[in-house]
């Protein structure tokens, strides 16, 4: 979905924690179990409201790779910065401590760290910047130095206390977190928050239908899990019978234990031989 067009989306997520009318949309759905699902959003929402309780606006910041899971994260933060500040941004006599937060969110925008690499996916990279001009986002690219040294010298120079993660049960090296989780020992010290740790694929895709919330153009060709160039390519569950590079839109898959199946070393080459095979077969 294009993010050129912003009157689609739905921002305002009050329509989504009013359980009976979320459960009325829902109704003919029957890919999740609703009350979960509902459970789940509304602990995310609470997750992320006590990180911003916790610290002040400009000590937090968003990890983003413009992946699936970060766009919904990333909507839900925006919906907790729009209702939590919303009084303060609407009445001009504000005290001078909530115009400074709000200057800092109207000004500068939430502090969102972007690891961009020469293997980046342009169509990554490009939507990662229409993010940054929807939801306003002060984006802080990680110099090309050292995933971990790059990201010390951002969370150093930005005094960033705390980042949100958009990961969940089932990605690499997420068994042992909790909602917050402290960095692991070797890595730049930093509160983890992990809003929607407890989400599933079909639910993220789910969630970003109702609000018709942006995503990266990648999905609809087929990927379903988006990491470097060299090593991703579409999910081959989802090659539409009949063609050779042709695939069903990423909330096709059927099995989300093979939403990864378009990842792995070497992955690439693989698969650009196997298609150059099939040509040739033709």
């Amino acid at each position: 979905m294009t993010v050129s067009r912003t009157e689609s989306i739905k921002f305002n997520l009050d329509f989504i924690v009013d359980k009976e009318k979320f459960l009325e949309i829902e109704k003919y759905n029957i890919k999740i179990n609703k009350e979960e699902f509902y459970i789940k959003i509304i602990e995310s929402i609470e997750t992320i409201e006590c990180a911003f309780n916790k610290f002040d606006f400009h000590e937090i910041a968003l990890s983003f790779n413009g992946g699936k899971d970060c766009c919904v994260l990333l909507h839900l933060i925006n919906y907790v910065l729009l209702k939590k500040f919303k009084d303060s941004i609407n009445t001009t006599n504000n005290s001078n401590q909530n115009s400074s937060i709000d200057n800092n969110i109207k000004n500068k925008g939430l502090k969102t760290i972007y690891f961009q690499t020469p293997d980046s996916f342009n169509q990554v990279n490009q939507f990662t910047e229409n993010c940054s001009l929807v939801y306003n986002l002060n984006l802080l690219e990680v110099p090309s130095i050292g995933i971990k040294e790059g990201l010390e010298k951002i969370i150093t120079s930005e005094n960033i206390k705390a980042v949100f993660i958009g990961i969940r049960f089932g990605d690499p090296n997420s068994l042992h977190l909790e909602k917050f989780s402290f960095t692991d020992p070797g890595w730049p010290h930093f509160l983890r928050v992990n809003p929607i740790l407890k989400w599933n694929y079909h639910e993220i895709w789910e969630f970003i239908k109702i609000c018709n919330i942006p995503y990266c153009e990648l999905y609809d060709q087929g990927y379903t899990s988006i990491g470097q160039q060299h090593d991703t390519i579409p999910n081959p569950d989802l090659l539409i019978p009949s063609t050779l590079d042709q695939y069903y839109h990423a909330n096709r898959l059927e099995n989300a234990e093979n939403e990864r199946k378009g990842r792995g070393k070497n992955i690439k080459q693989i698969y650009e031989q196997q298609l150059l095979d099939k040509q040739q077969q033709l």
